[in-house]
């Protein structure tokens, strides 16, 4: 049998076992994640943006002028203009960078104009506008002119209204601005009350029938959808149009999905 002393030797190793495996049990029970945590975790996996994200929206813009690939393009919201310029294949060597905001949101069913260079050899240096002329003129097409120019002096360089141009509907004092585009409306011949009643207005984009068409003073908005065959499938009807007057020469784009 054992002595006093390796009894106590004994009782005292296996003590210290025993407490060695109580202190382990509650390390281990510590560690382990509770039922509260599971919950959260497992609602927190349900909730991954990957499975409630929305779908993404595309937007359809149009890009001209010191462009390599001008033309339309669609884009996801919330692109910026300088996206569009690299679709496009980037401005051209005669493209006025310093004119370019290229850091723009762009906007579905928008024109976009890069401007070129302006002349560097002359007095009017800086001072130079490119715009375009359309409708009842003998030269329609794109022109560059001083800025401060008026809306007549881009008329007399179009080679002037044709006989079928309606001048008192042209607003020739206008002063012209970089970018834009003219319509110049035909006569109208009705008799009586009718006379001198008619506005041209010019739709394209997601219509069944885009055009210049006809109308009279005082007409819709939706008036001119439906006379266009109404909107396309492909249509944005998310989008809400208001139905306001028309106006003589204006020039409507609808964007698509």
């Amino acid at each position: 049998m054992f002595n006093k002393s390796q009894l106590i030797a004994i009782i005292f190793i296996v003590a210290f076992f025993i407490i060695g495996l109580i202190v382990k049990g509650i390390h281990d029970y510590s560690v382990l994640p509770s039922k509260k945590d599971d919950l959260l975790n497992s609602k927190t996996n349900t909730e991954s943006p990957l499975l409630t994200s929305k779908p993404v929206k595309k937007i359809l813009v149009e890009i001209r002028g010191a462009i390599k690939k001008p033309g339309e393009y669609t884009l996801v919201e919330g692109n910026k203009y300088f996206d569009l310029i690299k679709i496009a294949g980037g401005a051209t060597e005669k493209a006025d960078q310093n004119r370019i905001k290229k850091n723009y949101t762009l906007k579905g069913g928008y024109t976009f104009y890069v401007p070129y260079k302006r002349s560097q050899n002359s007095f009017y240096r800086n001072k130079w506008i490119h715009l375009e002329i359309k409708g009842a003129v003998h030269k329609p097409g794109k022109y560059t002119l001083r800025q401060g120019s008026r809306y007549f002096d881009l008329i007399k360089l179009a080679g002037g209204l044709t006989k079928q141009g309606d001048s008192r509907r042209v607003k020739k004092n206008y002063y012209l601005k970089d970018g834009y585009s003219f319509y110049v409306p035909f006569k109208r011949f009705r008799k009586g009350i009718l006379k001198n009643k008619w506005i041209d207005i010019e739709i394209r984009g997601a219509v069944k029938k885009p055009g210049v068409y006809k109308m009279r003073s005082g007409s819709r908005f939706y008036r001119l959808v439906k006379m266009a065959g109404g909107f396309g499938s492909k249509a944005n009807r998310k989008k809400k149009y208001k139905n306001y007057y028309l106006k003589d020469g204006q020039s409507f784009y609808i964007p698509y999905k």
